[in-house]
């Protein structure tokens, strides 16, 4: 079998998961398309070009940064219910099973437990929940943590693999015919391309400095809804206008470090005016600046865009069966070899 992982930065640590479901038996190839710091809603980009049909499974786990965006503001549980929906649906006409992979992250997120639900929703209950192993295997569950974001990768490989014997219960979800929202990726362009390569990912990114404007085609009836940027060379208050205006603050507070980090980044919808939609480097009088570099800039590599409209709140999802659990002879095993794999030799 095939299996193609769509995760968080949980998905490069060793051994971690995704080890897991390389090392099973059954499992001929693993794929893995994750993009840390980046919420569902990469799914368009990560997934552009890729052929879902010959995978027979596709593994999403981006629970910590969809929690940690709804947190922040730049996204809501609405929108993240719609991407998990269109994501569910562009596997399972593919005929690829969707199974869901919830490792929390920050236990002091409120939103952490009811984002954990908007998956097992959208999923079908085709889930592994790490959040009730880990509290049924240790007393505090953060000594299970490797650190604030991440489940140590030890407790997540085995926790995997003990539900993998599990998989062929799933089936392929039913869908019906087109999906009510289709979402794409537009790439930008520009004078000054960048070429972005690491281990991860490769892509060509723009370069745009403090005062500049560049536009990309978004189509009328579409929105623009997410930014993919070298997060390691990007510091701005970006303008972003169509029909409606908004401000993205995407600067930090110290200068990132050496090197690319290619990230997706999600923010309010922008409707696509007659001229697409356009973007404005600009920098805030009263907003003070708290990192020492001089311009603002961006290297951006495109947007993230959506058409059609959400054809129900959230609660018309998958009908959730019941989410899979571990034995207690099952905890047992899962404490105990995360217990030998972590004591020094």
């Amino acid at each position: 079998m095939r299996v193609l992982i769509l995760g968080s930065s949980n998905g490069f640590f060793k051994p971690g998961y995704v080890q897991a479901i390389a090392d099973h038996p059954t499992i001929s190839e693993v794929v893995n398309i994750s993009l840390g710091a980046s919420p569902a809603v990469m799914a368009p980009y990560r997934m552009n070009g890729i052929d879902l049909a010959s995978f027979d499974y596709l593994f999403v786990e981006t629970l910590i940064n969809d929690a940690a965006s709804i947190s922040n503001g730049t996204y809501w549980r609405e929108a993240l219910a719609d991407v998990l929906r269109w994501i569910v649906h562009e596997a399972a006409r593919a005929n690829t099973v969707p199974v869901g992979l919830l490792l929390p992250g920050d236990f002091s997120h409120q939103a952490m437990e009811g984002v954990a639900e908007i998956h097992k929703a959208a999923f079908g209950g085709r889930v592994l929940d790490m959040l009730p192993i880990l509290r049924r295997t240790a007393d505090p569950i953060t000594s299970l943590m490797h650190d604030a974001s991440h489940v140590h990768p030890n407790f997540s490989y085995h926790a995997t693999k003990a539900f993998l014997d599990h998989l062929t219960s799933f089936d392929i979800p039913e869908v019906g015919g087109e999906s009510a929202i289709r979402y794409s990726y537009i790439s930008a362009s520009g004078p000054r391309p960048v070429v972005i390569s690491t281990s991860v990912v490769s892509d060509v990114a723009y370069r745009y400095d403090e005062g500049q404007s560049f536009a990309i085609p978004v189509a009328s009836g579409q929105s623009a809804i997410a930014l993919i940027f070298n997060q390691s060379n990007t510091r701005t208050v970006l303008k972003v206008a169509g029909d409606n205006t908004i401000l993205k603050d995407i600067r930090f507070d110290v200068d990132a470090p050496g090197g690319a980090k290619l990230i997706v980044s999600a923010m309010q919808p922008v409707q696509a005016g007659h001229q697409g939609i356009s973007f404005q480097l600009t920098k805030l009088e009263s907003v003070e600046r708290s990192y020492f570099v001089k311009l603002d800039r961006i290297e951006i590599a495109g947007v993230i865009v959506r058409e059609g409209e959400s054809v129900s709140a959230i609660g018309n999802e998958q009908p959730v069966v019941d989410v899979w659990q571990p034995t207690d002879s099952q905890i047992d095993h899962i404490r105990s070899t995360f217990n030998q794999s972590i004591r020094p030799a």
